[in-house]
C-alpha cells in the first residue's frame, strides 16, 4: 500500500500548538504515529488535497522569500520538517506550495534537504541544490542561506532594472508598429486609389505597399494567424533551443557586451556563494560558469 503525506496540528505536553507533516499509509496510522511522539492530534488531513486546485509558475521572488524564511526557521531552531510544513501552509503560490509540502514530507521521512529538493531541480536549479548540499556537508547552512538570500535579492533587483529599462522601448516599438500598420492598411491604399482615379502613375514601392495593405484588409485573419504562429515558433525556439539563440545574439557585438556583463555578474555572485558553502575552488568555478553562460565564460 502506498504512503501518503499528511499535515497535522497537535498539542504538546506543555499545551503549545505545533504543526508538521508525517508520512503514513492511512489517517489512522498517522494518528497513532503522532500520539507515539507524545503529541495530542487536533487535526489531520492529506497535504496533497490542499494544492490540487491551483496551478502556477514558481517565480524567483518565491524562492528568494522561501530562502529568507528558511534561514529564520533554522536560526530559531525549529524542527526542519515542522518548519517547512508551516512555510508550505503559508505559501500563496499553489505550485510552490506543492513543492514545499513534498520537501517537508521527504525531510520528515529522513532525507537530507538537498535530497528532498532533488526531484524539484527544475524549480530550484542546479546551483541552488548543489550549494545547499555542500552547506549540509560543511556545516555552513546558515551562512550559505544568508549569502543565497543576498544573491537572489540582487538577481531580483537586476531583473527589475532590465524590465524597467525595456518598458519604454517596447512601448515605442508597439506604437510604431500600430502606426505603420495604420499607414499601410488604410492611408496608403486610399491615397493610391485617389491617384489611380486621376490617372497618376505611382512609384513601384508605393504600389507594392498599397497592394499589401489591400491584402491585409481582405485577409486580415490569415495575417493574424501568421503573427500568432510566428510568436509561438519564437517561443518554442527560445525554450527548447536556447543555446542556439544565445549563440546567435553573441555574434552581435553590442548585444554580446551586455550578455557578457550579465554573465559575469551572475558568475561572481554564485562563485562567492559556492565558496562560502564550502565548495572547492574548481567546483565553485564550475558552479559559477553554469550560473552564468557556458559559452561566454568557457
Amino acid at each position: 500500500m502506498s504512503t501518503v503525506t499528511f499535515t497535522y496540528r497537535a498539542m504538546d505536553k506543555a499545551g503549545q500548538e505545533t504543526r508538521g507533516t508525517i508520512v503514513a499509509q492511512t489517517e489512522d496510522q498517522a494518528y497513532r504515529q503522532i500520539v507515539q511522539t507524545g503529541l495530542t492530534p487536533l487535526a489531520i488531513r492529506q497535504a496533497k488535497n490542499k494544492v490540487r486546485k491551483g496551478r502556477g509558475r514558481v517565480r524567483l521572488s518565491d524562492i528568494s522569500q522561501f530562502t529568507y524564511q528558511f534561514q529564520v526557521l533554522l536560526e530559531a531552531r525549529i524542527p526542519i520538517g515542522e518548519g517547512l510544513a508551516g512555510l508550505a501552509e503559508q505559501e500563496e503560490n499553489k505550485a510552490f506550495q506543492k513543492v514545499l509540502y513534498d520537501i517537508a514530507s521527504q525531510v520528515e521521512a529522513g532525507h537530507t534537504i538537498s535530497g528532498a529538493m532533488e526531484p524539484h531541480r527544475k524549480v530550484f536549479g542546479d546551483v541552488y541544490i548543489e550549494t545547499i548540499s555542500s552547506a549540509e556537508k560543511g556545516g555552513t547552512m546558515l551562512q550559505t542561506l544568508e549569502h543565497l538570500c543576498e544573491a537572489l535579492e540582487r538577481m531580483e533587483a537586476s531583473k527589475r532594472q532590465v524590465v524597467g529599462a525595456m518598458i519604454y522601448p517596447i512601448c515605442v516599438m508597439v506604437t510604431l508598429f500600430f502606426a505603420a500598420g495604420f499607414l499601410v492598411t488604410y492611408t496608403i491604399p486610399n491615397f493610391a486609389e485617389m491617384f489611380a482615379a486621376r490617372g497618376i502613375e505611382l512609384p513601384l514601392l508605393t504600389r507594392v505597399l498599397a497592394g499589401f495593405g489591400n491584402s491585409v484588409q481582405s485577409y486580415w485573419w490569415a495575417y493574424l494567424f501568421g503573427v500568432f504562429a510566428l510568436g509561438w515558433g519564437v517561443h518554442r525556439l527560445v525554450t527548447h533551443q536556447g543555446i542556439l539563440v544565445e549563440r546567435f545574439f553573441q555574434r552581435v557585438p553590442a548585444v554580446r557586451a551586455v550578455l557578457l556583463g550579465l554573465a559575469m555578474a551572475r558568475f561572481s555572485r554564485v562563485f562567492s556563494v559556492s565558496l562560502s558553502a564550502g565548495l572547492g575552488l574548481l567546483d565553485a568555478l564550475d558552479m559559477g560558469k553554469r550560473a552564468g553562460s557556458r559559452h561566454l565564460l568557457s
